[in-house]
């Protein structure tokens, strides 16, 4: 986790368990599609980013490169660490949060003539992850929101 140890020194499951103590349900809030170029994550994979690769500029909105959906590879990453979070506690909401805009909507292991689709096989990749977080987790109600990433959901 990435949690502050000296705030909560039980960690995210503790912090829940006091929640729930008080009679309420727990949400968190995560952008998982996004991660920024001095992270452990964008060093060992920079090819999963929606960029152009190879050009001397692109766009990191927020600090942040988006990640890749349309890649299998980028869906089973953020499902196993989604898995991950929901599984370590009684979380009963998230909200997943796409909040950059999508810029340079270029996909690296997608052929030049077929870049136009990446945008569409982003989505179609979220909904993927989205459908295995249901199927995992029924109980959760998850929200998905929008404020300048231009989804098109």
């Amino acid at each position: 986790g990435y949690e502050d140890s000296r705030k909560f020194p039980e960690g995210l499951p503790g912090l829940v368990r006091e929640v729930n103590a008080l009679g309420m349900e727990f949400g968190i809030w995560v952008e998982p599609e996004m991660v920024n170029v001095k992270s452990a994550l964008y060093k060992k994979h920079p090819a999963w980013c929606l960029n152009q690769q190879g050009r001397n500029f692109r766009c990191e909105g927020r600090n942040q490169l988006v990640l890749d959906f349309s890649r299998a590879e980028v869906q089973k990453y953020v499902e196993e660490k989604l898995e991950a979070l929901l599984s370590s506690s009684n979380i009963e909401y998230l909200k997943w949060d796409m909040n950059r805009h999508l810029t340079e909507v270029y996909g690296n292991n997608v052929a030049a003539e077929k870049q136009g689709e990446v945008f569409h096989r982003y989505m179609v990749g979220v909904y993927k992850v989205l459908r295995f977080l249901n199927a995992k987790f029924p109980n959760v109600r998850i929200e998905t929101c929008s404020g300048g990433g231009g989804g098109v959901h």
